[in-house]
This record gives C-alpha cells, sequence and structure tokens, in this order.
C-alpha cells in the first residue's frame, strides 16, 4: 500500500539539495509565475519540408509546417527545434535562414517545447557554429543577421535562467557549453566577467562529470559518445577564437577530451560501435570513427591507439576482452551513478554483448524511445538483458521513465589473464523487492586449448530462501538457433554453424524479444530465457563452444 509514496522518498533521499530545491520551484511555485504568451500570427512556411529523426520521416507540404505537428513523440519534436539538421548539406543556405527567421517569428519567449533549457541549450550552439560558418561577425551588423543575434541574446537570457539545476549532469553540462558559446561569440566586453563566472562553473562540471579512467560519469556509452562530442565543439570554438577561452578552460577541455577519446577506443565494438548499455543507442550520438576523425581534425595532438587486449574501464564499468578466436566481449559492470542522477540507468549489470568475427552475436535491448508505457519498462529491465534475475523483481528499482529508488551495489568487477584464455569475475548486491542480502557474482571466460574456444558463464546466487531464477541471452536478428534431442543448442549465423551452447539445469525457451538499436526502431530478435526454481545458494551456468 505504501510502495508508491516510500518508493519516491527513497528516489528524492539520493538527491541533492539544490536538486530538491529546484524541483519544488519548478513543480510548485514556478508555474503559478509564469504567463503563457500568446502566439503571434506566423506566415506559413512557403516550402516543402521533410525531416527524419528517431527512424521517423515527416514530410510537410509547403503552407503547413508548424513547429509543434500533432502525433509526434515529444523527442522527435525535441530534434526539430535542436537544430541539428544546419549541419546537414541537403538543406540550402537559403532554406536554412528561411528555417532560423521561422522559428523565431513562430516561438516566442518562453513559449512551447523549444524553449525548454535543453532544446535551447543545443539550438544555441547549432546556431552558432552555423554564424560562424556563413559570415560570422563581418555579417552580423547586417539583417536578418543582426535579428538572429538578439534572438542568440534573448535565448541564453532567458536559458542563464533557467538552468536545469534540478536534473544536472548532461543537461547542465549542454546548459553551461550553450552560454558559454554565446559569451564568448557575442558577449563583448560587458559579458567577459560573466563567461568567466560561466567558464568556472564548466570547469567544475568536466572535474565531476569525467571519470578518472575518461568515461562520462553517467555510464551510458552513446551519452558518453555525446559529451565527446560537446568538448570537441568547446575545442573549435577556442581554435576559431584564439583567446577567447581561458588557458586553464582550454587546457582542461584539452585533457578531458583526450581521455574520453581513449575511453572510447577502449570498449569500441566492432563496425564502429560502442556497447548499448544504459540508454544508447546507435543514432542518438556521433559512431567512434566521426570523433577520431574530428579529434585529429582539431590536432589535439591524439593519435589512434591500439585497441587493447583486455577492456578495463574500472570507473565507467566496461570490461571484457579482444580475441582473434574468442571474439569481443564488452561486460557491464560498473556504479548505478552518479547517485544523484541515475535517470539512464538499465538493469544490466553483469550483462554483457559478444561479438564474432566482427559481427554481433549476443546483444544489448538498447532504447526504443523515453515516452512512458511498457516498452520503456522493458527496455529498463532485468528481463531485457543478457543476466540473471531473481524472482522476477529488478537489480535496481528502476520506475518511471528515468526513475531508480534503491539501486544494485558493485561489489566486485575485473578482469585477468588465465592459462588458457581471459576471465572477467564480478559482483553485485541488488534485487531489494525480492528478499536481504542476495547476491549475484558472474565468472565469464573463454578457454582456448588449441583445438577449440570455449565461452563460459558461470553464475553463483547467494541468500536464504527458494527463488525462481532466470538468465537471458538476447541473440541479434541474424542469428538462429536449432535444438536436438540431447538438450544442445546450434547457433547459426544465417545457416552457417558458428557454435553450440550447453545449458545445465534449467528449462530452456526461446522467445520473441526486440532488438532495438536505434531510437524508433524495433528489430524483431530472440532470446533465450533458461529457468529454474531452487534454493540458495546455488549455481547457474552455460557454454558456447565455437566451431573451429
Amino acid at each position: 500500500m505504501l510502495k508508491g509514496p516510500a518508493r519516491t522518498l527513497r528516489t528524492l533521499a539520493a538527491l541533492r539539495p539544490r536538486q530538491l530545491a529546484m524541483l519544488v520551484w519548478r513543480r510548485g511555485l514556478q508555474p503559478r509565475l509564469r504567463r503563457r504568451p500568446a502566439v503571434p500570427d506566423v506566415p506559413a512556411f512557403g516550402e516543402a519540408l521533410t525531416f527524419r529523426f528517431l527512424n521517423r520521416e515527416r514530410s510537410f507540404a509547403p503552407g503547413v509546417f508548424n513547429w509543434q505537428p500533432a502525433g509526434e513523440h515529444r523527442l522527435w519534436i525535441y530534434n526539430l527545434h535542436y537544430f541539428g539538421y544546419l549541419n546537414d548539406t541537403a538543406y540550402p543556405l537559403a532554406q536554412q535562414l528561411a528555417l532560423i527567421e521561422h522559428w523565431i517569428a513562430a516561438n516566442p519567449k518562453g513559449y512551447g517545447p523549444g524553449w525548454e533549457p535543453y532544446p535551447t541549450s543545443l539550438r544555441l550552439v547549432n546556431w552558432l557554429r552555423w554564424r560562424d560558418r556563413n559570415g560570422g561577425d563581418e555579417a552580423a551588423a547586417s539583417e536578418p543577421w543582426a535579428s538572429i543575434d538578439a534572438s542568440i541574446r534573448e535565448q541564453a537570457d532567458w536559458l542563464s535562467r533557467h538552468l536545469e539545476t534540478h536534473i544536472l549532469a548532461n543537461h547542465y553540462f549542454e546548459n553551461l557549453k550553450a552560454l558559454v558559446f554565446v559569451a564568448a561569440t557575442l558577449g563583448g566586453r560587458a559579458g567577459r566577467f560573466r563567461q568567466a563566472r560561466l567558464e568556472m562553473k564548466l570547469l567544475r562540471e568536466l572535474g565531476e562529470q569525467f571519470l578518472d579512467d575518461g568515461g562520462h560519469y553517467e555510464r551510458t556509452p552513446s551519452y558518453h559518445c555525446l559529451l565527446l562530442d560537446g568538448l570537441l565543439d568547446l575545442i573549435e570554438l577556442d581554435q576559431r577564437r584564439p583567446g577567447v577561452l581561458s588557458g586553464v578552460l582550454s587546457q582542461a577541455l584539452h585533457a578531458t577530451a583526450t581521455a574520453a577519446l581513449d575511453a572510447l577506443r577502449a570498449m569500441e565494438l566492432p563496425g564502429d560501435a560502442y556497447p548499448l548499455f544504459n540508454d544508447s543507442a546507435f543514432d542518438s550520438a556521433p559512431r567512434p570513427s566521426a570523433l577520431y576523425a574530428r579529434a585529429l581534425d582539431l590536432g589535439l595532438g591524439w593519435e589512434i591507439p591500439e585497441q587493447p587486449a583486455q577492456i578495463a574501464l574500472e570507473d565507467f564499468g566496461v570490461f571484457g576482452w579482444r580475441s582473434e578466436r574468442a571474439g569481443v566481449m564488452a561486460i557491464k559492470c560498473g556504479a548505478v551513478g552518479p547517485r544523484y542522477q541515475p535517470g539512464h540507468t538499465h538493469c544490466d549489470l553483469l550483462s554483457f554483448e559478444w561479438y564474432l568475427g566482427g559481427r554481433p552475436i549476443v546483444v544489448d535491448t538498447g532504447v526504443l524511445e523515453y515516452e512512458p508505457g511498457p516498452l520503456r519498462r522493458y527496455v529498463r529491465s532485468t528481463a531485457a538483458h543478457n543476466t540473471v534475475a531473481i524472482a522476477g523483481e529488478e537489480q535496481s528499482e528502476v520506475w518511471g521513465e528515468f526513475r531508480v529508488a534503491r539501486r544494485a551495489a558493485v561489489l566486485a568487477g575485473g578482469v585477468a589473464s588465465t592459462a588458457e584464455g581471459v576471465e572477467f569475475l564480478g559482483e553485485i548486491e541488488g534485487f531489494h523487492a525480492a528478499g536481504s542480502a542476495l547476491h549475484h557474482q558472474r565468472r565469464l571466460g573463454y578457454r582456448d586449448a588449441g583445438a577449440g574456444v570455449t565461452i563460459y558463464v558461470e553464475d553463483l546466487i547467494t541468500g536464504r530462501g527458494d527463488y525462481d531464477l532466470s538468465s537471458r541471452l538476447l541473440f541479434h536478428p541474424s542469428i538462429t538457433l536449432e535444438h536436438d534431442t540431447a538438450g544442445t543448442w546450434h547457433v547459426f549465423r544465417h545457416k552457417r554453424f558458428i557454435a553450440t551452447l550447453e545449458t545445465r539445469g534449467v528449462d530452456c525457451e526461446l522467445v520473441d524479444a526486440p532488438y532495438c538499436p536505434e531510437f524508433g526502431l524495433a528489430l524483431p530478435a530472440r532470446q533465450l530465457v533458461m529457468r529454474t526454481r531452487c534454493a540458495l545458494p546455488t549455481r547457474l551456468s552455460y557454454t558456447f563452444k565455437l566451431a573451429h
């Protein structure tokens, strides 16, 4: 009966005081003070337009385009207001300019989703980078450039009064980054003092948000790529306008970006991919190769390093190996964090992705959308990941679209060489709704005895009582499985035999499950569910024996 209120209190207890204060302000006082501006009569946009975001394309006939199209998810509309398409050469300069002018006319100050702080932050940076590519300061005094600059200043002033200190993390980074861009580009003498204060705040965020191993502290690979791209935006600004950023910030940006590039290179998967842990999707951030190319173009003094044979990002929480015969393995074992902002967390601890021959075999479910509903709940659940569930409960108490109450704790995580290969060992404590002191320890490794390669997964579940246990494997859509009378599964990729999968002491069921490598894209795939009921402590295990 008290589950809802108790869960909410557990969630709020992890927040910082200023987050709580801002939540009270935004949810209680602020809406009463804000007046909804009148929407002006805006001339129709006279050209046909087509936009494609989140694997959904929408076309607008001449005269019918608007900035809040009916029937679209909020994230799709956000993308429309980000103006990332200013980087797309498919849109002629005249059309880009017309879209900017139309946005200014159709979106009065404070009105609609386009004025929310996060879209405002991304749009300001995209407009300012576009401005410098197409005339910059030399054209700023003439129309329509002067009107655009005036709108940029108005948006920046609005943003400075609506910083997302109730969210923090990547949102707050984008807020500060946008304001530094505006101050450095349009600030003039009057804005220098303000810029200095913004740079101090940004410096603090760099030190807090990027871990010692170079990973971003939300421990979500695609957000790591997004924030790395943001660092490169600031370095580009510094190079385009020498001396406009302080030397301290410039040095910190270079050092942080270099470490973040090394971390990305360490976790990079074959096919220009990264692990889909937490809220990661391949279309939500630049791919590794694009980030490397941009870093090289900017002349950071960074060279693309050889990838390590063992992956050990202890702070970011990704482990694994690279082997010519055993493939590439990426394993999730990192803190649910940051403590005060775990919104992109999934129940994927001790889950893994496995590539063989440069192509995916076992994959993470990914993320389909941020809209509330059963699919959002599913992709965050333990059942959507290649790990063990206890009594059908979750590793961490995820709820809503971005909330987490009680969190699983990582007790151990590491990877080491063995006599015949490499082995990962990790352990977590979680599943609070199922009982107290429930632990999951996983050994995941490979043995290469020369005659053949075996991938093994050994799970130890400890606690007290009898429980229903399930362990899952989600296979890439290109993978099919066949079951023989001896209880062995045969794994094929496009009808080519690649491995046998042997399980022990469990009931197996092959079920349909979604694979969501990009927003808005749910591909049909197959998930093997291995179930048993037993008293704890107990052991579960399965092995892949690779074809020669």
